[in-house]
């Protein structure tokens, strides 16, 4: 054995030791979980799932201008946001997270606009799960301590409001600007939930 080739071999044998695989959350993992009573348990990972979208202020009732309004952050578990971008639809066992934070508009070097403070409003989940009771899509509202939550009514307003006026199935698809084109493409999207004209369109 030559000089450089034991030297190679060392250098492998540290790579080695030193060089650990990525850890990827399973697609078991961002599947709706549940426990023994069916409460459904916050996926621990699931800011690191696929970003969809911010909203601020967004309200679906008339009201007058809010001094702070509130962003929330919608994220989508991989498998089911790959489906879409496939599909133009969500498969069964989509789970999509939202966020919900304070608004800032003085601090640092803001002097403009606003950004999301640290204090969270809440965090809800809404599940697409053919194996659970009533209607097929749910709502969970998550506490501060982010303990397992219940589904809520299906007359809830929420559920009545996403059935109605949901732009893909019963989500918002229609504010989400990586999916809308992708739904509008498929011919998925619902008539007249669309936000805004197809570049072609407008031109004409």
């Amino acid at each position: 054995m030559t000089r450089a080739t034991g030297l190679a071999l060392i250098l492998l044998g540290i790579a080695g030791l030193v060089w650990q695989p990525v850890q990827h959350a399973s697609p078991a993992e961002n599947t709706p979980h549940y426990t023994a009573d069916g409460k459904l348990i916050l996926p621990a990972n699931y800011r690191d799932w696929n970003y969809l979208s911010s909203g601020l202020g967004m309200t679906y009732a008339k009201s007058g201008p809010d001094d702070h309004p509130m962003f929330t952050n919608v994220y989508a578990a991989p498998e089911a946001y790959h489906a879409f971008l496939k599909t133009g639809q969500w498969p069964d066992g989509t789970m999509l997270v939202m966020e919900m934070y304070s608004s800032g508009t003085e601090g640092s070097i803001n002097k403009g606009g606003y950004y999301q403070l640290a204090s969270m409003g809440g965090v809800e989940a809404h599940v697409k799960d053919s194996s659970r009771p009533g209607d097929l899509w749910k709502f969970y509202g998550f506490e501060e301590d982010g303990k397992p939550a219940e589904a809520r009514g299906n007359n809830n307003p929420c559920t009545q409001c996403h059935t109605k006026n949901g732009g893909v199935e019963d989500t918002f698809v229609q504010f989400y600007p990586t999916l809308r084109p992708v739904a509008r493409a498929k011919g998925t999207l619902r008539p007249g939930t669309d936000v805004e004209k197809p570049a072609a369109a407008a031109a004409k």
